[in-house]
């Protein structure tokens, strides 16, 4: 039994019943989904992006090293909207990243090794296959988006309240600042 919705990140959910692998009725379960608009919107919100306009996962799950221990293979393909770090401008990127995780019941850790593969705790016999893509799009996602003419000499240009500062106009702000704490407040007053 599978389904939308009940995970742990709401945003984009889709358990899936371990069961019929448990059980040997199935030796893969096989899953392609795509965020709908409102499901990428939530997830756009939760990364802090500007947008996430395509989400596709592929994955296949079957038995693991160990009893009770399942294999998820995958493949997530998704367009991020993310802003610049030079110019605050968005920029479209483009990711599609595999992932080969060991999936254990979250009260059997003594066994897992720092050294072995990546791993993900799954518990009540379901794993939620949408939260576990949504985890590998977050480290997959560029830290510093940039434009690809993007200059730090455009940053000033910006006309967004950022600017680049020379060394000398640095220091001097750094001068500034050492001063009396109510200093900037005492010149307000005067200002009145």
């Amino acid at each position: 039994m599978s389904g939308r919705g009940g995970g742990g990140g709401e945003e984009f959910s889709y358990r899936v019943s371990l069961t019929p692998l448990i059980a040997a009725a199935q030796k893969n379960i096989e899953a392609s989904l795509e965020a709908s608009e409102e499901e990428r919107g939530g997830l756009a919100a939760r990364f802090g992006i500007v947008a996430l306009e395509r989400f596709k996962i592929h994955a296949r799950l079957s038995a693991g090293p160990q009893r009770d221990w399942f294999r998820l293979v995958g493949e997530i393909e998704a367009t991020p909207v993310q802003n610049c770090v030079v110019t605050l401008e968005p920029v479209t990127g483009e990711i599609r990243t595999g992932f080969d995780l060991v999936l254990v019941p979250e009260d059997q850790n003594e066994d897992i090794s720092p050294e072995g593969p990546d791993f993900e705790y799954y518990r009540d016999q379901e794993v939620d296959i949408g939260e576990v893509a949504t985890v590998e799009l977050a480290l997959a996602l560029d830290p510093y988006p940039r434009k690809p003419d993007a200059e730090l000499d455009d940053a000033g240009s910006a006309g967004k309240g950022v600017a680049v500062l020379s060394e000398t106009e640095y220091q001097s702000a750094q001068r500034n600042d050492r001063r009396a704490p109510f200093a900037a407040l005492a010149e307000l007053r005067k200002k009145e």
